[in-house]
């Protein structure tokens, strides 16, 4: 997955998870670079800090089995 932002811009991410009663408060989102990106740790809005790129991750656990899935974030600068 690939994803680009503005320096300033909050997107929200989207997902589908398997059980469907996974509820979004049981995603935990992670940014590998803050300093490029900050990701809402159980909302997934993802907000532009500075030009570069970072990779967002969302986890979540179910039955003893943790899920993740990844999307690479490029923060450009604002217009």
């Amino acid at each position: 997955h690939y994803l680009e932002i503005k320096v300033g811009d909050e997107y929200t991410m989207g997902y589908e998870v398997n059980p469907s009663s996974t509820a979004a408060s049981d995603i935990t989102w992670t940014s590998s670079a803050t300093a490029k990106a900050t990701v809402g740790e159980h909302t997934g809005v993802i907000t532009g800090a500075s030009t570069g790129s970072t990779t967002i991750t969302a986890t979540f656990t179910d039955n003893g089995i943790t899920y993740s899935d990844t999307c690479t974030v490029k923060v450009k600068a604002a217009n």
